[in-house]
């Protein structure tokens, strides 16, 4: 009987939050018929000795020696069967009607890529019952550039036609690396940013995102940030060069995000990481000033003095100082950008 959905779940340690992960899988799965795919990413304690209790899942377990999130994601995906793909983090949670209703509307129109709106969900400690806190309506948009680079959805949020996703991937120009898992994702994203795609968009808060008070690789936006450094670097060295109107369009949103980065980063951060984030800016063409979302003041002073000089002027003035919002110490932080700057520059 063909795997309507394939749902992916690297996991490394975390049983507790993996167990409430498997729950709201269970109750979404219904009546497909799907296969969950868990890659033990070197767990302390394999992670198939600790849900025992779950064996009534449709559960496929495959334990790799620990290589981190984006090769998690893609050996599960290179394990897949189903006609459609769920990536889920550990710790993710969804809607019990999200696989029916997306799949159902993407098979409406041969669709190969749907994703919904975010529902901020709280966990109560007491019961283990979620409370909604926000919704948050995502942007509509059906051009691959742009979805994968400017939208960026929350990992969770996309379901991909396995035919779809598969063969793009398999072209992929950026080369995988544990590097890039504080943003897995955006490897992915990057990666099929400059192929066509029929995208649609669901108007539901079928995707929740979960607080919990363990830890995150989200908690440190530094990590975030070198890793968005190097993906953006490779993207520039490695893009293919033909000129095709999805490769253009990639690079120049890739180009606006580096300027973009630079532009929230604190002023008295690492001034080589700033200008490795201009270099990257500047490599891919640079881009509009109208296409830097700076606001009024910032487009007339920038097209006086420079976007740059503007943006320098900008931090001071709206005192984004680093010491604010530091989650590394200052050791931490410069043994792992030397290697980044290292690299970036040989």
């Amino acid at each position: 009987m063909p795997v309507d959905i394939s749902i992916i779940i690297p996991c490394f340690n975390r049983v507790a939050l993996l167990r409430q992960t498997l729950k709201s899988v269970e109750a979404a799965i219904g009546g497909l018929n799907a296969e969950v795919i868990l890659v033990d990413d070197g767990s302390d304690r394999p992670i198939s000795e600790q849900i025992t209790d779950f064996a009534h899942l449709p559960l496929v377990i495959s334990r790799q020696k620990n290589a981190g999130l984006t090769t998690a994601r893609y050996n599960g995906l290179l394990m897949a069967k189903g006609e459609y793909i769920q990536f889920l983090d550990s710790d993710d949670q969804v809607a019990a009607n999200k696989f029916d209703v997306q799949l159902k509307q993407m098979r409406a129109v041969d669709a190969d890529v749907s994703y919904t709106d975010i529902a901020e969900c709280f966990i109560a400690n007491e019961t283990g019952k979620l409370t909604t806190k926000h919704i948050s309506q995502i942007r509509r948009v059906e051009e691959a550039p742009l979805f994968y680079i400017k939208v960026q959805p929350a990992p969770h949020s996309p379901i991909f036609k396995r035919e779809y996703l598969t063969s793009a991937i398999a072209k992929s120009f950026i080369a995988l690396s544990r590097d890039y898992d504080p943003i897995a994702e955006v490897w992915f994203y990057y990666n099929l940013s400059i192929h066509p795609a029929k995208i649609i968009k669901i108007d539901e808060p079928l995707t929740l995102y979960i607080h919990h008070n363990q830890e995150r690789i989200t908690n440190h936006w530094e990590w975030q940030g070198l890793s968005a450094l190097m993906l953006m670097h490779q993207f520039a060295q490695h893009l293919p060069g033909n000129h095709d109107v999805y490769v253009e369009k990639a690079k120049n949103y890739v180009a606006i995000a580096a300027f973009n980065t630079y532009r929230g980063l604190p002023y008295n951060i690492d001034a080589m990481l700033q200008e490795a984030f201009i270099d990257i800016w500047r490599k891919l063409g640079k881009s509009k000033i109208s296409d830097l979302n700076g606001g009024k003041y910032f487009t007339f002073l920038s097209k006086i003095i420079g976007p740059v000089t503007t943006s320098k002027l900008f931090k001071k003035l709206n005192r984004n100082n680093y010491q604010h919002t530091r989650t590394v110490s200052k050791a931490e932080l410069d043994a792992k950008l030397k290697p980044v700057l290292k690299l970036i520059k040989s």
